[in-house]
């Protein structure tokens, strides 16, 4: 429904898409969503969505191309309060599960989803150190090496290519994405996976300059006797991996991949002030001489 490894993304007929397709009509409803106000792209799109009948339902800022070609046609929802490029997630994902839900394809408690994510927020605030501190515990995982962002379900998998966004915008962090079942059938790599979660070469030597390593991160949101089968799979071949799971988080998978997605934003805005990639030159940077 949203796009968040682009910067806009649309959804019709079931799938996803980066422009309304020649197809489109009466019988077609469109999602959309952008940060970027002047999306000519979108702008194109949602007007051709609207001129054949379909319905538009679009999250995007209240002025420019995008928002002039909602006006009137289709429903635009601007933000109520203002954030930071890249940071619309939660509310491209809000949209998205009102209108799902009154489709009655997926029924999902939004204000306890707000509630979730205003308690993840919390958890993560910069006063609370690192062991208390999910998104800071994950940066700390994450920092100096290559993040294997492998999903242990479709949702999971979704949330991780969010994550690999918001690493590479906030942190300059590049991060591999896949399902697991994919990410097994890559040998190389998944050798290299198994290899580094087995733990450091205790012989050896601390001074000799190390390739930057690969961390497993197997992303888990479904619930139920499947995943759970998934998942004690993966921890067998991959011993030594870090399974991020939000055992502490109510509601359902929708919930679930939203708070993981806030938790994933916030690691990478903890990397990116660190490394000085946001917000000034970082506490890992270079003294200027």
């Amino acid at each position: 429904m949203c796009g968040g490894a682009a910067d806009h993304g649309l959804s019709g007929a079931g799938g996803l898409a980066e422009a309304v397709p020649s197809w489109i009509g009466a019988l077609d409803l469109v999602i959309a969503h952008t940060d970027d106000p002047g999306d000519v792209v979108l702008a194109e799109s949602l007007d051709r969505a609207t001129r054949r009948g379909a319905r538009v339902i679009v999250t995007a800022p209240p002025d420019g191309p995008v928002a002039a070609a909602a006006a009137g046609r289709g429903v635009l929802l601007p933000p109520r309060v203002p954030v930071p490029t890249g940071f619309g997630f939660a509310r491209a994902l809000t949209a998205g599960l009102v209108v799902v839900g009154a489709l009655g394809l997926l029924r999902t408690d939004i204000p306890e989803l707000a509630d979730e994510l205003d308690r993840e927020a919390e958890r993560d605030h910069p006063m609370h150190e690192s062991f208390v501190n999910p998104a800071k515990s994950l940066a700390l995982r994450v920092a100096d090496r290559t993040p294997l962002l492998w999903g242990l379900d479709p949702a999971a998998t979704a949330v991780a290519w969010h994550a690999a966004f918001v690493l590479a915008s906030h942190a300059g962090v590049v991060s591999d994405v896949a399902g697991y079942q994919q990410a097994i059938g890559r040998a190389a790599l998944h050798r290299a996976a198994v290899q580094s979660s087995s733990g450091n070469d205790l012989f050896a030597d601390p001074d000799d300059e190390q390739p930057t390593q690969p961390r497993v991160l197997l992303l888990a949101v479904g619930r139920g006797d499947a995943a759970e089968a998934t998942r004690r799979a993966a921890e067998a071949t991959l011993a030594g991996a870090d399974v991020i799971r939000l055992d502490e988080v109510t509601g359902g998978d929708a919930t679930c991949a939203a708070v993981l997605a806030l938790r994933f934003e916030l690691a990478a805005l903890y990397l990116g002030l660190a490394a000085g990639t946001i917000g000034g030159p970082g506490y890992f940077a270079s003294a200027a001489v």
